[in-house]
């Protein structure tokens, strides 16, 4: 699993870890240990998140793990922490969430419950937590077991949610219907996740709904479109995100850019490397992070061919081949201080100094290697 945290616990923090150890000793079942978790979680959250969370990073004790995950990720004082938007990044959380819910399979409920609800709103989230929640139930939550929970939200005031909302619930709605009615919202933003919905759905009006998304007025509208039609195997788009990457406007470019790098394919390179001198940053930024994501695979692959390489000649040298040792020097006899005559000792060579291995002179990889690129929404 991977580790969110990469550092050693603080005294304190070790000694909430033994609090929340007594909880689970205690007598007086589920309830009571629940009681007493979410006690420790409300008193000092920072505190208890840190305790907590090292505790299910740590090697799982099969006598007492499903017992301690169950009742920490049913905690929403240790979940609220978790998503906090400034504290890991999208990719970290939604990994490490992932692993979470093998253990819990409620985690995804749990994580939906912190949204707002219908008639109420307990926890009362700034926007950027319930963008989060949904990004991450986006990505762990199977089937339509959310769709009545969350369906409200593609009706909320803030433009980010409803769009993520839209994008959860056009993935698991199989309903053509649902797809036209949203997709001819007056916001971008929700167009646009409608769109990305239809990714892979490999039917005839998915297909009619993203060619004519291609009129759309937003560059971020018709660049899920080209997405989703390259994922069906449209052998056109190719030719029309190339023409993009020559629009006028700048925001259409940037978004070309970006569209190739999500493609991957090498016919790319080129048009990106001369997008690399576009009088606009932002395309040039775009088209520099679809250059490392199209390129990533192919370093990769050559390292791998390096090392194998170097292990097939390694094995295939005889060891008969290699020099023999000379045998080990007599040790010499000790020179008596008034002997004059011995000949003076030779000061010992310094060792070589290793050389300095040269980078690669390959300007694309050397570009920004931050990662894969991700519009944004």
């Amino acid at each position: 699993m991977q580790r969110l945290l990469d550092r050693e616990l603080t005294t304190d923090e070790r000694a909430q870890q033994a609090r929340i150890w007594t909880a689970f000793d205690q007598r007086g079942g589920s309830q009571a240990i629940h009681a007493t978790i979410r006690e420790l979680a409300e008193q000092d959250p920072e505190l208890f998140f840190t305790a907590a969370l090292a505790l299910l990073e740590s090697p799982p004790d099969p006598h007492i793990c499903p017992n301690l995950y169950r009742t920490l990720l049913d905690c929403p004082p240790f979940l609220i922490q978790l998503i906090r938007p400034d504290r890991f990044s999208r990719d970290q959380v939604i990994e490490t969430c992932r692993n979470f819910i093998k253990i819990y399979t409620r985690l995804d409920i749990r994580l939906a419950r912190l949204a707002p609800g219908r008639s109420e709103d307990q926890y009362r989230l700034e926007v950027p937590y319930i963008v989060r929640i949904l990004e991450i139930l986006n990505e762990i939550s199977a089937g339509p077991k959310l769709v009545l929970i969350m369906n409200h939200l593609t009706r909320h005031p803030d433009s980010r949610v409803a769009s993520k909302a839209l994008l959860l619930m056009g993935r698991r709605i199989q309903n053509r219907g649902w797809v036209e009615r949203n997709v001819k919202s007056e916001d971008p933003r929700k167009r646009a996740s409608v769109v990305e919905a239809l990714w892979c759905r490999n039917n005839a009006w998915a297909r009619q709904t993203m060619w004519a998304a291609l009129k759309d007025e937003n560059n971020r509208v018709v660049g899920n479109a080209l997405v989703g039609l390259h994922s069906l195997g449209e052998s056109r788009v190719r030719d029309l995100v190339r023409c993009m990457l020559r629009d006028a406007r700048p925001h259409f470019r940037f978004t070309a850019a970006w569209v190739m790098g999500k493609m991957g394919d090498l016919e790319f390179l080129e048009p990106l490397r001369e997008a690399l001198a576009d009088p606009d940053q932002r395309v040039r930024q775009a088209a520099r992070r679809a250059l490392v994501t199209i390129r990533r695979p192919i370093v990769r692959q050559q390292q791998l061919e390096m090392m194998a390489l170097a292990e097939s000649v390694q094995a295939e040298t005889p060891a008969a081949t290699l020099p023999e040792l000379p045998p080990a020097a007599q040790p010499a006899a000790a020179v008596p201080v008034s002997d004059k005559s011995a000949p003076p000792k030779q000061p010992d060579k310094a060792p070589a100094e290793p050389r300095e291995e040269k980078p690669l002179d390959d300007p694309e990889f050397n570009l920004h290697f931050d990662g894969s690129y991700i519009a944004p929404r």
